[in-house]
């Protein structure tokens, strides 16, 4: 695996699988994972802000929800984007009860 920061994507040729950078140098892929780095919406509820409500957006907040879920019989995810619903079937995989949800 190469991480690449701070070097944009200008151009993507599905047909050659290869990306073209911002730099002129091109990027040969076998399988390509598109991840555009979007915000999470937060929720401007009262409660949102309470420290057993979490986003994921990092491995550090990954970790804060598997450490809060240990403790846990149910879940409700909010969202039922792709990394929402992976959220779920990963609470559902240790055993928890989960209602899904969208804002």
């Amino acid at each position: 695996m190469t991480l690449l920061i701070g070097t944009p994507a200008r151009a993507l040729d599905t047909l050659r699988r290869q990306v073209a950078l911002a730099d002129g140098r091109t990027i040969d892929y076998g399988a390509l994972l598109l991840a555009t780095g979007a915000e999470p919406v937060r929720l401007s509820v009262p409660g949102a802000d309470l420290p057993h409500v979490h986003v994921l957006r990092s491995l550090a907040d990954a970790r804060a929800i598997v450490g809060a879920a240990a403790g846990a019989r149910r879940v409700a995810v909010i969202g039922s984007s792709f990394i929402g619903l992976e959220v779920a079937a990963a609470l559902r995989q240790r055993g928890l009860e989960v209602d899904v949800n969208r804002p």
